[in-house]
């Protein structure tokens, strides 16, 4: 709809589903990434999603563990990002 929604307004953590897929998506900085994926794990199954995408650490990772992917697209400074068809996430570098 064209509105802007300014970054300290956006919610910590954000569920939703595409194409029958449930999907978390979240900055992983509350769920302590940087340290291991134990938290967002937890979290994940807690919402019983099929992905989960998350950030904060600004490294690529692309895992399934006990049935739910796990994302991190990298660092948008680093030109990465990812793009979803509706089956599969491909993983983009702008020239």
């Amino acid at each position: 709809n064209g509105e802007v929604i300014p970054l300290n307004e956006l919610p910590d953590e954000i569920k939703f589903e595409i194409n029958g897929k449930k999907i978390f998506l979240t900055h992983g900085h509350l769920q302590r990434v940087k340290s291991s994926l134990n938290e967002l794990e937890i979290r994940a199954k807690e919402e019983e999603v099929d992905i989960c995408i998350f950030g904060h650490t600004h490294r690529e990772l692309e895992i399934e563990k006990d049935g739910i992917l796990y994302l991190n697209p990298g660092a948008l400074q680093d030109k990465k990002y990812i793009i979803y068809d509706g089956k599969i996430f491909n993983q983009k570098t702008l020239p």
